[in-house]
């Protein structure tokens, strides 16, 4: 999509931002829709997948939560936050096979993680 933040126009700044200053007033609904909005323009843009993620994820909207991670991972599947956010969505719908899938996909394709690191010691901590 775009290189760097320098490139993407101001227009979709200026939505993106009021998207994030809606959800941080607690008005998710209303995030959700520029949020929507910017996605069905910009599809290939991962930002607005992951901030929509994590409002239905706070929602307890946890499928569609996971269907935003998925994209987002999609688009950029070395985004450890992405992956994380997958995982805890996934986690969160007793989806635990599923949720080790993606943690083992993000370290197999080299992704580095202290998070899942310790993921991983804990669940092997409350294996023995």
């Amino acid at each position: 999509m775009w290189k760097s933040n320098s490139d993407i126009p101001n227009e979709v700044k200026r939505r993106f931002e009021s998207a994030l200053a809606l959800r941080d007033a607690g008005h998710k609904d209303q995030s959700c829709l520029i949020l929507a909005s910017l996605i069905d323009q910009y599809p290939d843009w991962s930002p607005p997948y992951s901030i929509k993620g994590g409002i239905l994820f706070d929602l307890n909207r946890l499928k569609e939560a996971e269907e935003c991670f998925r994209h987002a991972v999609r688009l950029k599947p070395q985004s450890e936050i992405a992956s994380l956010c997958l995982f805890h969505a996934l986690w969160a719908q007793s989806e635990r096979e599923s949720a080790m899938d993606e943690m083992k996909r993000f370290t197999v394709a080299g992704g580095i993680s202290s998070d899942y690191q310790a993921i991983s010691n804990e669940l092997l901590s409350k294996a023995e």
